[in-house]
């Protein structure tokens, strides 16, 4: 013999909880249990949606603390590319940094000098030196077959030279894709005045 619960499980819920209000509503006296079921399941509604816009405000924040930019809508490989010189910038990995810069690498920096693959390197991992957080917004995203060209606002901070720093600058990362791989060939960065 089966259980009529089982029977019809999409009822089964609302079946439930109607029996469970209806039990409730006796308890405390009410009346009309049928409007306080649905008064009761409307709040429920709206609480589900805050909850859901609660997560969505979270999770936004988290990701554009993470560093990485977002590279929906570009091919793979270049997606994966981008995003692996987004963590090893943010990390200061020498050996994805070496993997992801072009050999004739050319960084047009903040101060306005140009500096080499193996300079631009070298600047990024100087002991001392640390970001602690990067909020990549405002993205371009521009793609061809053998070219892309990426850019955007980035908010950063971290330790220079054992000195706190916070900057807002607005970059461009120009790709090439040689021998089947994603590398940078230049970057250019300057800052950005505040409200900018």
């Amino acid at each position: 013999m089966s259980c009529p619960i089982d029977a019809d499980r999409e009822n089964t819920i609302p079946m439930v909880i109607d029996l469970t209000w209806q039990v409730i509503a006796r308890e405390a006296g009410a009346e009309n249990t049928r409007s306080n079921l649905e008064t009761w399941r409307m709040k429920m509604r709206a609480v589900n949606r805050i909850w859901i816009i609660v997560v969505v405000l979270i999770a936004l924040p988290v990701h554009a603390e993470q560093g990485v930019g977002d590279y929906r809508g570009l091919p793979t490989d270049l997606a994966a590319a981008a995003t692996a010189y987004d963590i090893a910038q943010m990390k200061s990995d020498r050996s994805g940094l070496e993997r992801l810069l072009a050999d004739d690498y050319t960084l047009a920096n903040i101060s306005g000098r140009n500096e080499s693959k193996t300079e631009s390197i070298a600047d990024s991992v100087v002991p001392g030196n640390k970001t602690t957080y990067v909020a990549i917004s405002r993205q371009v995203r521009k793609a061809w077959s053998n070219g892309a060209v990426l850019g955007g606002m980035v908010d950063a901070k971290g330790i220079d030279h054992g000195k706190p720093y916070t900057m807002r600058a607005r970059f461009v990362d120009v790709w090439a894709k040689r021998d089947g791989q994603w590398q940078v060939i230049f970057t250019q960065i300057h800052r950005v005045l505040p409200g900018g």
